[in-house]
């Protein structure tokens, strides 16, 4: 039987872990192709630009590493939810076909050749954004009108919707110009090489608040693993949570 952890312990863990992660982020972006001397980087807020190359390189890498922190920080936190929500713990971003979603929203907007920007940036995040909420509608609106078995229904909807999508992707891709196949592609495998640091703010924000609403419903995400008729007898509206 699974052991739970009292806040004092919870608070030490989560401490522990911060302190890893910033310690490691902190690494990364010292070590590469061209290492870093710690002592420049301390030195680098005095000085002039181009003064000091080693602190400008590790200011760059940072912005790329906090990035993907971010971003497998709200992966990691949607899986926690759908598992929750689900009770299966194959259920993730990808199962479900909302990372294909996203994936369709930045071939299309690839593929249009949108030249307009968004606070300084690539409005193609806004498109994958838009992509994986139509995926999320889809998959709910067809879990929850097939079958009896709305969990069920609802992972079988996501692995349609997910084979069906990365055809289109595919099919896309095999149509397109070299130069915007290049594009999708290297942004599909995870591009963080984002420069603008208003998106890395914006990024940030709506990640933080995000995880601030999970820990607020974590009570009743917790109840609701334990199953649809448990969560009613314990008070907790199942289809309002999810």
């Amino acid at each position: 039987m699974a052991e739970f952890l009292t806040a004092k312990e919870l608070a030490i863990k989560v401490s522990i872990c911060l302190v890893v992660l910033v310690a490691v982020m902190c690494l990364c972006a010292l070590v590469g192709t061209q290492n870093i001397s710690l002592e420049k980087v301390f030195a680098g807020p005095g000085q002039k630009a181009g003064d000091n190359i080693d602190y400008e390189i590790f200011i760059y890498r940072l912005q790329r590493v906090i990035l993907a922190a971010l971003v497998g920080a709200a992966l990691a936190c949607s899986g926690v939810v759908l598992q929750a929500i689900l009770r299966n713990p194959l259920a993730d971003p990808y199962i479900l076909g909302i990372s294909s979603g996203a994936g369709l929203g930045v071939i299309i907007a690839t593929l249009s050749g949108i030249t307009w920007t968004f606070w300084s940036g690539s409005p193609i995040g806004l498109f994958a954004f838009g992509g994986a909420l139509i995926t999320v509608w889809l998959v709910w609106y067809i879990g929850h009108f097939t079958g009896k078995s709305q969990i069920t229904s609802l992972l079988l909807a996501g692995v349609v919707i997910n084979a069906f999508f990365s055809a289109i992707i595919m099919f896309l891709t095999s149509i397109a110009k070299s130069e915007q196949v290049y594009s999708t592609i290297f942004w599909l495998m995870g591009n963080i090489t984002e420069k603008s640091f208003t998106v890395l703010w914006v990024s940030a924000g709506c990640i933080l608040a995000g995880i601030i609403v999970l820990f607020a419903l974590c009570h009743r995400l917790n109840v609701l693993a334990l199953g649809q008729e448990e969560a009613k007898g314990l008070g907790v509206d199942a289809a309002r949570t999810r």
